[in-house]
């Protein structure tokens, strides 16, 4: 999935909702420059425990985020932010940066 060109794609909401089993993802060399929509984007994913990022991956046109992180109990960054359901939302879609600028997204042989 790292290959894939992204960087015209406005929606990824529920791209990858349901996916129960899914325990890691390498996105990191996706362009999310356009992105919009990425409600629910991972929602049921209860596995997941990592998701690889690069700074390539940037939420400056999102405006819609509502439960991305829904239900995926086990996601941590790479400098430990840990999954909360009240706090799930945009500030937590991107590279972690410790306790200052948590964040789910890791990066990759961090």
């Amino acid at each position: 999935m790292t290959h894939f060109d992204v960087s015209k794609v406005t929606d990824m909401g529920l791209m990858f909702a349901g996916c129960d089993t899914l325990k890691t993802l390498d996105i990191t060399g996706w362009n999310t420059a356009n992105l919009e929509i990425a409600g629910s984007m991972f929602s049921g994913c209860y596995e997941l425990e990592t998701i690889y990022a690069s700074e390539s991956f940037t939420t400056a046109k999102v405006t819609k985020l509502t439960n991305a992180f829904f239900a995926c109990y086990k996601i941590k960054g790479d400098h430990g932010s840990n999954f909360n359901m009240y706090e799930s939302n945009l500030n937590f879609f991107k590279l972690d940066g410790g306790t200052s600028n948590p964040g789910f997204f890791s990066r990759k042989g961090a």
